[in-house]
């Protein structure tokens, strides 16, 4: 019997395409596990608050998660939400540009924005904390002029969060201020307005 140990060479194109699937295939496993490293080093609060920033900007939940194991933290990631959205652009080039330097009061002002965008109106005006501060910067300027003010990062994080979590939690932006107002952190806000009305 006359054996040929010669196969045939399968196609390159076939070869290519198996190729593609198991580097496809690789980099999904390595996606899979980032993400859980990035779960694993968030808290669960972190991780809450991160999903409802992600649902209440359109976000998808995961790419939220990988956004805030940059340099980001989960209380500034509703800014870069924000932003993202408003500009339309994506939320890893706000990041980028965040990395590069950039203050929150600049990056509003490349893409068209300005701090009076962030007010919100409220009857009790906070005295307080990043709140507090960015309400008397308000007060002392007439509303025609907000478009130049400058706000530090603290204060336009706290303004996002403010607006973010009062329309999101469905309350009042006043029981939000109290909340922010203090030394709370939008995260731990969160927490706290979450576990007062389950209460």
């Amino acid at each position: 019997m006359n054996r040929s140990w010669n196969r045939p060479v399968a196609d390159s194109a076939v070869q290519a395409r198996s190729a593609r699937r198991y580097l496809r295939a690789l980099a999904g496993i390595g996606l899979c596990l980032a993400w859980a490293g990035a779960s694993e080093a968030q808290t669960r609060e972190e991780q809450a608050f991160l999903r409802s920033a992600a649902n209440h900007f359109g976000f998808a939940e995961r790419e939220v998660a990988f956004l805030a194991q940059g340099e980001a933290s989960p209380d500034e990631i509703p800014v870069v939400l924000h932003l993202a959205r408003q500009a339309g652009v994506s939320a890893e080039a706000i990041l980028a540009l965040r990395r590069g330097g950039l203050s929150w009061t600049d990056l509003l002002r490349r893409y068209g924005m300005h701090a009076g965008q962030l007010h919100v109106d409220l009857e009790t005006v906070p005295r307080e904390g990043a709140l507090g501060r960015a309400y008397e910067t308000f007060a002392g300027r007439p509303r025609s002029s907000w478009e130049v003010i400058r706000l530090a990062d603290d204060q336009v994080v706290a303004l996002v969060a403010l607006s973010f979590l009062s329309r999101y939690l469905q309350i009042s932006p006043e029981q939000v201020a109290v909340a922010l107002a203090g030394s709370l952190s939008p995260v731990e806000a969160y927490r706290a307005l979450l576990g007062r009305r389950s209460a």
